[in-house]
């Protein structure tokens, strides 16, 4: 997620105090979860085109992002070069720079 923005970031005019961004910022500690976020999105996004919400080719793609941005991941230190707030939105953000709106999608019946 670009630096500055934020998930909740949209209600307030002002700027974040440091200290809370630095508390708020949980990626340091749930960056344990990557992996299983990732397979996580793969069944959401079967579960979203048997519910017609997504084509067969829009799946394709996100799945094809999906697998590239594991093995991004996964590679040696590359976690620790990410800026993000959490893994969730760091999933989500690296995937619609990837893939472009069909990445937007994969949001589709989650509450984040």
């Amino acid at each position: 997620m670009p630096k500055g923005k934020n998930l909740w970031g949209g209600r307030f005019k002002g700027g974040v105090d440091p200290a809370f961004a630095k508390f708020n910022n949980s990626f340091a500690f749930d960056r344990r979860l990557f992996e299983a976020d990732v397979r996580a999105n793969v069944a959401h996004c079967n579960g979203l085109v048997a519910a017609g919400v997504l084509t067969a080719e829009e799946a394709d793609s996100i799945k094809t992002g999906l697998k590239a941005i594991l093995q991004r991941g996964l590679a040696h230190g590359k976690l620790d070069e990410m800026e993000s707030e959490d893994v969730h939105s760091f999933v989500e953000a690296q995937l619609v720079e990837l893939v472009g709106d069909a990445g937007r999608k994969l949001h589709t019946s989650r509450s984040r």
